[in-house]
């Protein structure tokens, strides 16, 4: 069973991948998870979304997100990089990239 204390999540045993995707996404309030070819990173107020697939994938910025370069929708094999002010977004985000 999973243990919970000041958020800290601890499974004690080896979850199925369905199981996993589910609560990650429980915890962090994610509706969707990021597809495999998409990678994250964080640089302050700036967020990085990395597409590494040959088609279109949506960048996880909110409404209030500002690009700085790219879209929400990143181009195969390019990068879209976003800042966003949502309060506790930063947050969720650094969270969830560990």
């Amino acid at each position: 069973m999973p243990y919970t204390y000041n958020n800290i999540h601890y499974l004690n045993f080896w979850p199925e991948i369905d199981f996993l995707k589910k609560y990650i996404s429980s915890v962090y309030n994610i509706s969707t998870v990021l597809p495999p070819t998409l990678r994250l990173s964080r640089l302050g107020k700036w967020v990085f979304a990395f597409n590494y697939a040959s088609d279109y994938v949506q960048a996880p910025a909110t409404p209030n997100a500002t690009f700085i370069l790219g879209s929400k929708s990143i181009e195969p094999f390019s990068l879209s990089i976003w800042e966003d002010n949502t309060e506790n977004y930063n947050e969720k985000l650094s969270s969830s990239l560990g």
